[in-house]
């Protein structure tokens, strides 16, 4: 069994793509309450400053929590926040129409443990999701939390209320999803879309995290090959069109639907024959039902948004901080130059420093992958040139009339690149022979 969700709540979009608002229908929240190391960042790849009490957030902004920190956050007139220790969230969309009062807001959680309250949203299209690498859950109003410090699972508990709940999918929630065509994202969506999962009041799941990345593996792979070959159509259609404007599209566009069908349904036979773990809805554990009953008892106050010479000071460098920005400072200027082991150590001494963020691992992560390509280009350098000494050799050596030493290269550099042509020279020369 696998499963996948849309949200019970309408509003299904602002699940796959962000509301393309004024500034002033930004949406604002703040900090309530605070204790021990919090960091405040003003996005998720500047620089961490101690939080303070008061502080407004607003879209993009990152909290991030020490082992033994912990704050209240309120966003907008609808929904407080508690983070436990070790957390980390980024405030990726925080939408609020002036008109109509519409609530559109997307929490990014990377670690730790959030526990939430909703008050009721009041017009249909309001939605509020929280946004881990393993699961999505969203609400309309109610009590929950979301854990994602057990050690196999990241779980999502309610108390009150309902919680829609779906696993998340890279190709279609994360920002890798860019790398695929828009006709391969949008039948992944749909297909991904199709059934849900509703968590009731005294009830949680979990979602296993190597069983997800096991299962994004899979529709990664069963659609990248599709996706390439959707690009290089949509490449030299859009250059031909620049050339002959007035030309009929209408052949191509069928073409390329007909092939995001194809990779739809070759990701969904993928997965259907990957043996993942079932999704199991069970009772609430006592600690996430304590944790939630706390939050209860917090009451939502109005906010209003202050003006910037009203914001507290948020410019304090601990040490730690001072430390980290020297180390992430020397890594950015050894990538930018083409020291990629000696970046990938500073970052490494970064990520320690700071393990809730993201930045130094997702450096080191594009690291690691522009390594792999080289020493995959490096190789096939190699091969090439090994290729071409064969032929010249063979060559050589059919000049020559050596035609048992000519067959013998020949054959050679087919074991790194089968060629038609080196073939049909090989049956020539063994008819010599």
């Amino acid at each position: 069994m696998y499963c996948f969700l849309k949200f019970v709540v309408p509003g299904l979009l602002f699940l796959f793509f962000s509301c393309a608002g004024k500034k002033s229908d930004t949406n604002t929240g703040k900090i309530m309450e605070l204790s021990g190391e919090v960091y405040f960042l003003v996005s998720p790849d500047s620089s961490p400053r101690r939080a303070v009490k008061g502080a407004q957030l607003e879209k993009d902004n990152v909290i991030s929590t020490g082992q033994s920190g912990a704050c209240l956050v309120q966003i907008g007139n609808s929904a407080v926040m508690q983070l436990r220790g070790q957390t980390t969230i980024t405030l990726a969309e925080m939408y609020l129409d002036q008109k109509t009062g519409q609530e559109s807001t997307k929490i990014r959680m990377s670690s730790g443990k959030l526990v939430t309250k909703v008050s009721k949203l009041m017009n249909a299209s309001d939605s509020f999701s929280i946004e881990t690498p393993t699961v999505i859950a969203g609400v309309r109003g109610t009590e929950f939390s979301v854990d994602m410090t057990g050690n196999k699972k990241d779980t999502v508990a309610v108390l009150k209320g309902k919680v829609a709940m779906r696993r998340a999918i890279t190709a279609v929630d994360s920002s890798d999803a860019e790398k695929y065509s828009g006709l391969i994202r949008q039948k992944l969506a749909e297909e991904f879309t199709q059934t849900e999962i509703i968590i009731d009041p005294g009830r949680q799941a979990g979602i296993d995290r190597a069983d997800n990345e096991k299962l994004n593996a899979v529709i990664s792979a069963a659609a990248d090959d599709f996706n390439e070959r959707i690009q290089n159509i949509e490449k030299n259609t859009a250059a031909d069109s620049k050339q002959k404007p007035d030309s009929d599209q209408s052949g191509i566009t069928a073409v390329l639907q007909s092939m995001a069908e194809q990779s739809a349904d070759a990701v969904k036979n993928a997965v259907a024959s990957s043996a993942l773990l079932p999704v199991q809805i069970e009772a609430v554990s006592e600690t996430a039902a304590v944790d939630i009953k706390a939050i209860n008892e917090i009451e939502i106050q109005p906010l209003k948004k202050i003006k910037p010479a009203e914001q507290p000071d948020i410019t304090e460098k601990t040490p730690e901080v001072l430390q980290y920005e020297t180390l992430i400072s020397g890594a950015d200027q050894a990538f930018k130059a083409g020291s990629y082991e000696k970046a990938l150590d500073l970052y490494n001494q970064a990520a320690a420093l700071f393990p809730a963020l993201d930045y130094a691992v997702r450096r080191t992560k594009a690291i690691k992958t522009l390594l792999t390509k080289q020493e995959k280009l490096n190789m096939q350098s190699q091969q090439e040139k090994k290729y071409a000494e064969l032929i010249t050799a063979a060559d050589t050596a059919l000049a020559q009339n050596k035609y048992p030493e000519a067959c013998a290269f020949y054959k050679n550099s087919l074991q790194i690149k089968n060629n038609e042509h080196i073939l049909r020279q090989i049956t020539v020369i063994e008819q010599i022979i």
